[in-house]
């Protein structure tokens, strides 16, 4: 059962993994290097297998996967936790966090994925996080799941991604390529097929997610095959990230409307702090293969508008939204957008966004996650850009941030 369960492997040194390049921008871990953040990591990693235990994580379907996000649906590898296991393994060579990533990358591509086109085009599309993975259990009127608090209706049919906001590839590629199983590449490459062959004709985003996880994808395929397909579709996702952008705040002009938003004068112009993050990681990835003056001014004015627009000084944190009255005193620190800053400090050396992640990172650097309901939301979320955070840091001369006096 144990060699069923963790089959013989070949593995190399982490200093072999991250000169690859195959991991992006990633050092080896170093006993004397941001500790904190590997201290954190170590107990969100713990707290993430208790909630597993706890809450029976298990089954055919339910392997790999984590529950109870809105209370009735499963995670369907939102924000990519095999890419941040593949990751972190490179970095430490931890063989227990890398076989957690190999199970959520086995459910994700056999569980998540429409394999049979039950109607075009739904054949590689994901679903989303959706009730029972798949949905199509319940009754979309039932009270105790559509209820105002979780809002599950759409996603007691099953949810399945055409916008590309909840559709993550790249560390099925990852896990393809460490273990040698075809079937993770496969499935990724049609998943990322289907997106650039049906988004490209009219392509177009409401939230800054949707653009950033489809670059995500793309630049994944793209550096996983070689077929400029993908570099393609990355330059189309492109144009229409640059034609939404607003040329004065560096922000993207996305629509603000119900639910989140229910004001009388709604829907607000505005964008969403986590959302750029991603958007920005996207558009790093585009540029480390294909650089262009457009691409990295665009690029800096977004991580412009994260400090001068949505950044509430007085919370520590980030707007959740911008341009709507409800949000304009909340804030929460998202790791999600640290990488996008460090990088916008790496091209163009101003120092004013090394100073903010100075000021700044200590507190979520030393957060632990993975416990709750959302749990690997929450967990993948969190490590998902701060291991590239942390290297454009170290390539600053910076290799530890110690905890603040109110952390």
């Amino acid at each position: 059962a144990e060699h069923w369960q963790h089959p013989l492997m070949t593995v190399t040194t982490p200093a072999h993994y991250c000169a690859s390049g195959a991991f992006w921008w990633i050092d080896p871990k170093s006993s004397n290097e941001f500790p904190r953040y590997y201290e954190s990591f170590a107990r969100s990693f713990s707290a993430l297998e208790r909630g597993r235990r706890d809450r029976h994580e298990y089954g055919w379907m339910n392997y790999g996967d984590w529950f109870g996000e809105r209370a009735w649906n499963w995670g369907n590898s939102e924000y990519d936790l095999q890419y941040v296991c593949a990751v972190h393994f490179a970095q430490t060579g931890d063989l227990e966090v890398f076989w957690r990533g190999d199970q959520m990358a086995r459910h994700n591509t056999t569980i998540d994925v429409v394999h049979y086109p039950w109607q075009e085009p739904m054949r590689e599309l994901v679903y989303t996080h959706s009730v029972g993975h798949v949905g199509g259990f319940f009754d979309r009127n039932d009270g105790r799941i559509t209820n105002k608090v979780y809002s599950m209706a759409g996603f007691i049919g099953g949810a399945r991604d055409g916008s590309g906001g909840h559709t993550y590839q790249g560390g099925n590629f990852l896990y393809g390529f460490l273990t040698g199983d075809r079937r993770y590449l496969e499935v990724a490459e049609k998943v990322c097929w289907n997106q650039a062959k049906t988004y490209t004709p009219q392509w177009n985003f409401g939230i800054e997610r949707s653009c950033g996880w489809s670059l995500y994808n793309a630049m994944s395929a793209y550096e996983s095959t070689g077929n400029p397909f993908y570099l393609n579709a990355a330059r189309i996702y492109l144009e229409k990230a640059y034609e939404l952008q607003d040329p004065e705040t560096g922000g993207w002009r996305m629509r603000q409307g119900p639910p989140e938003c229910d004001c009388a004068d709604a829907p607000h112009i505005g964008g969403k702090a986590f959302a750029v993050g991603v958007l920005l990681h996207g558009m790093m990835m585009v540029d480390r293969v294909e650089s262009s003056p457009q691409l990295r001014n665009s690029l800096v004015k977004g991580v412009d508008w994260l400090l001068d627009h949505s950044w509430n000084e007085d919370q520590q944190g980030f707007r959740y939204k911008t341009g709507c009255p409800k949000y304009a005193d909340h804030g929460w620190y998202t790791p999600l957008v640290t990488d996008g800053i460090a990088y916008a400090y790496e091209i163009t050396k101003d120092e004013r966004y090394r100073d903010f992640l100075q000021r700044t990172l200590p507190t979520p650097l030393g957060k632990s996650t993975g416990s709750g309901p959302s749990s690997g939301k929450n967990f993948a979320s969190h490590f998902r850009h701060l291991p590239h955070t942390l290297y454009f840091l170290k390539h600053a001369g910076i290799t530890s941030l110690p905890a603040r006096a109110n952390d």
